[in-house]
């Protein structure tokens, strides 16, 4: 109490108790003050450890900051009207989250739970009895901080985030498909280099093949004519086999030159006046010699009498001879080539007029009735080094086509290809017509193809039986090369030809020859195909077959000997070495015709079955045959599906033995195992392996075992027994 009659309670000063104003009106209440204050139903006290909330009296404090966590607040408060504690009541109100003041009541604390995170705004007021409010309370301002990731710099951090992440897949998946695209073209351009250096490594193994041959040619006949004496007539044979190679490989190194000069743009035009049309004629002419050796129709149509204009003799020569030389290649036996030549309008838009102009051309088809070409190869023909797979057992250099659309383009003209692919080919090549005047001097190139033609065999079949000469197949289809060979084997073998794989094969199975020389680059059937099926076969299997070719590398090699062949002999090679080796292949097969009348032989039911050569002879040893005395060859023949003549070569192979001495060879030779078994007398086995008289069957035996049937039973027993 003060001396002025002023009370003060707890440090709080503001009224007197005594003062009358106050007593006789309501106008004035008592104040209110908070008293408490929990957070998560706990007090808060001043400054405790880890709290941070009040740093002062709750009375004295008008704003408080809550975190996240710490939704949940009750707020106590108190009146100092003592005097009417019974009729006193009191209403709260929180801005931001009440809708209204709360009704009064005489609870003097306020709960909030959940409090979204914001600012509020506590204020509190007394009501009396009679309902008559006092002055609005204290205030107390609330702060309920968000949680982290709902402040303003964490929402830019995440977006910033997101943005960053978002850049960097956009960055990702652009250099995935950048770096996709780039193994895609990688794969694409080492699948073209792979593609180009094939094509030149076949390129470069088909020149050495074309190289190669005409060597052979030369080298092989000009060794004859050094190391032997040979007659005129064979001096002159081998000097026209050695001139005309010569040449053709004279012009395979200008070809290769010509191309040389085109890449690098040396190739120049040498253009004269002259008469197209007798040139063409005599360019086709010359292939009219091989037309006769293929069997093939060989046509050249002129519309035109004349046409004279400019052009590269040399160029023309070697358009056309590439042009023909494919036709002939993939054009079977029996179809036709056609050589067409006329003078057309080609009708074409001129700049700087609105009409049309027409000129004329030269236009040059060459038409097949070959094996035609895909229409997905139709526009890589023209590629250097381009050879098409199904055509892989033709040879060539892969650059004729190559080089012919270059000299076309060389006389500012044009080339075209049309196929339908098992039917023809047409190649059309245009050429700018220039009218002139045709000179006296303008005389065609005469044609340097020159080439021998096919000897045919007519040999009756029972001439070749006889035994008296041994045979020799050879298989290439170049003439040259059988010619050569031949020449050199006349005198020690009967010589067949053929001249590709199908041929020869046709060949082996009639005559049975002794030995097969065979080129591996060949139309229709290559060696590989060709030495597969002489193996295969039970007729052919026990033939020499040596391979002679241009591919000489390790791969090639072994490819050959897979496929059965004796040996593999490199172009160009030395006839003398050929001859070494073939006699040598002979000499092995005269070893194995031992183990055949001796060891199979002795055993005639016990036979393993290891080669199509045993397999024949077990087929020749069947009982069914020989126990049979009506059995002769014809029959025995037929009973293992050859003809008389094949079973005669195939045995004479084998055991050297005719037919009649290998049926008697077998009859005594079971006859000798019935003897030893004892199960029957002498008689029985007699007729039981074939004979019909008694005393031939004891005279063939003694001479077979320089013994009689007695003698070799007493000398096969067992002493015991």
């Amino acid at each position: 109490k003060l001396p002025s009659g002023e009370l003060v309670f707890g440090g709080i000063s503001g009224f007197n108790i005594f003062d009358p104003a106050r007593i006789k009106s309501r106008e004035n209440f008592a104040p209110i003050v908070f008293t408490d204050l929990r957070v998560l139903n706990k007090s808060v006290k001043i400054g405790s450890e880890g709290n941070n909330i009040l740093t002062k009296c709750i009375a004295e404090t008008d704003k408080i900051e809550l975190k996240y966590a710490q939704n949940s607040v009750a707020i106590e408060f108190a009146s100092f009207d003592f005097a009417n504690t019974m009729g006193l009541q009191y209403s709260y109100y929180l801005q931001g989250f009440d809708p209204d003041w709360n009704e009064p009541s005489d609870k003097r604390l306020a709960t909030y739970t959940n409090l979204d995170p914001g600012d509020y705004t506590f204020l509190v007021k007394t009501v009396s009895i009679d309902r008559q409010e006092s002055v609005q309370g204290p205030t107390l301002h609330i702060v309920v901080l968000p949680p982290i990731w709902q402040t303003w710099w964490f929402r830019i951090l995440l977006f910033l985030t997101v943005l960053g992440l978002f850049t960097w897949l956009i960055t990702f998946l652009k250099n995935r498909e950048k770096l996709k695209h780039t193994l895609v073209f990688e794969k694409m351009k080492a699948k073209k280099l792979h593609e180009l250096d094939m094509m030149k490594l076949r390129f470069y193994t088909n020149v050495s093949h074309e190289i190669r041959t005409p060597l052979t040619l030369i080298m092989g006949p000009l060794e004859k004519l050094r190391s032997e004496h040979l007659s005129e007539a064979e001096q002159k044979g081998h000097l026209e086999v050695m001139h005309r190679n010569a040449r053709q490989l004279h012009q395979l190194i200008n070809q290769l030159l010509d191309f040389r000069k085109m890449e690098s743009g040396n190739l120049k035009l040498n253009l004269k006046r002259g008469d197209l049309v007798p040139y063409l004629s005599g360019i086709v002419a010359s292939f009219e010699k091989m037309a006769e050796e293929k069997e093939i129709e060989l046509k050249f149509n002129s519309l035109k009498k004349e046409i004279v204009t400019q052009f590269d003799e040399d160029k023309i020569a070697k358009i056309m001879n590439n042009l023909l030389s494919n036709a002939f290649k993939f054009t079977a036996k029996g179809g036709k080539i056609t050589v067409n030549v006329s003078l057309v309008f080609d009708t074409e838009e001129k700049e700087g007029t609105d009409g049309l102009s027409e000129k004329r051309i030269i236009e040059i088809t060459v038409k097949d009735t070959g094996i035609g070409i895909a229409a997905s190869n139709l526009e890589k023909i023209f590629n250097r080094f381009f050879q098409v797979d199904q055509f892989s057992s033709q040879t060539g250099t892969g650059i004729g086509l190559a080089l012919t659309k270059e000299l076309v383009k060389l006389h500012n003209g044009k080339i075209f290809v049309a196929s339908k692919p098992g039917k023809s080919s047409k190649f059309t090549v245009q050429l700018p017509y220039e009218e002139l005047r045709p000179e006296a001097d303008a005389v065609a190139e005469e044609s340097t193809w020159d080439d021998s033609s096919v000897e045919t065999l007519t040999e009756d079949l029972r001439s070749v039986g006889t035994g008296l000469h041994r045979i020799m197949l050879i298989v290439d289809d170049n003439a040259d090369v059988r010619y050569f060979i031949k020449s050199h084997f006349a005198s020690d073998y009967r010589v067949l030809e053929a001249k590709n794989g199908i041929e020869g094969w046709d060949r082996a199975v009639k005559f049975i020859p002794d030995i097969i020389i065979s080129d591996v680059l060949m139309p229709d059937m290559d060696g590989f195909e060709f030495c597969r099926k002489v193996r295969k076969d039970e007729r052919t299997s026990h033939i020499p077959v040596v391979l002679l070719t241009a591919l000489g590398s390790r791969e090639h090699e072994i490819e050959g000997l897979s496929y059965g062949a004796d040996d593999f002999i490199t172009k160009p090679f030395d006839l003398v070495i050929l001859q070494t080796k073939i006699e040598n292949i002979l000499s092995v097969r005269q070893s194995l015709k031992q183990k055949y009348t001796g060891e199979m032989m002795l055993q005639p039911r016990n036979v393993l079955l290891n080669s199509p050569d045993e397999r024949f002879l077990s087929k020749a040893i069947a009982e069914n045959n020989m126990a049979d005395p009506e059995l002769d060859i014809e029959r025995l023949a037929t009973e293992i599906g050859v003809s008389r003549m094949q079973l005669y070569r195939k045995l004479n192979a084998l055991t050297e033995m005719t037919v009649k001495e290998f049926v008697r060879n077998i009859r005594l030779k079971r006859a000798a195992q019935l003897l030893v078994q004892k199960k029957m007398n002498v008689s029985e086995i007699a007729y039981a392996v074939g004979f019909r008289d008694l005393s031939h069957f004891r005279k063939c035996f003694r001479q077979e075992f320089n013994m009689t049937a007695s003698e070799y039973v007493a000398k096969h027993t067992p002493e015991k027994e």
